[in-house]
């Protein structure tokens, strides 16, 4: 059994926060991602501080991303088709696209789950958890040079 995280203001877990502050995170190869993927992906990687992730959390969360892109694109269809469509007989009946959102929707909160199966065994409760991850996403940040982040030098509408 994996013991506790060390506390989040040691030396130690400094080090290692700020170690993976710049850490490029890619999506995993082996999970075929779209171009609409990604950026959920990318959101999904965001939400927990980089040194957090590992192999098997990475897929888990392009996973997620695909489920949610999935998702996206049945719920479009049945916002133009309707809830309710006319059956092979000719009577109104529950659109079965309604049935494949409902699993969608399971899907993606199995798979969230999974990105914090143990929390409470591994870092304590999510008040804990919540202020842990802040703290590392300060960490983070602070690492990361500010010539990074916005040197100035590209145009951003205001």
């Amino acid at each position: 059994m994996k013991s506790k995280r060390n506390p989040i203001n040691t030396l130690t877990e400094t080090q290692r926060i700020v170690a993976a502050a710049t850490k490029v995170i890619h999506p995993p190869h082996t999970v075929a991602l779209d171009k609409e993927d990604i950026s959920l992906f990318d959101s999904i990687i965001s939400e927990c501080p980089k040194a957090e992730w590992t192999t098997h959390k990475i897929e888990v969360a392009a996973l997620l991303a695909r489920a949610m892109s999935d998702l996206s694109r049945e719920q479009a269809l049945l916002r133009i088709e309707g809830a309710v469509v006319t059956g092979p007989r000719g009577t109104p009946m529950l659109n079965p696209r309604k049935q494949v959102v409902q699993l969608h929707v399971l899907s993606i909160v199995q798979l969230r789950r999974t990105l914090s199966l143990h929390v409470y065994a591994t870092e304590g409760t999510g008040r804990d958890t919540a202020k842990r991850r802040e703290t590392a996403k300060d960490m983070e940040l602070a690492a990361i040079p500010k010539a990074r982040v916005d040197d100035g030098l590209i145009a951003h509408p205001h």
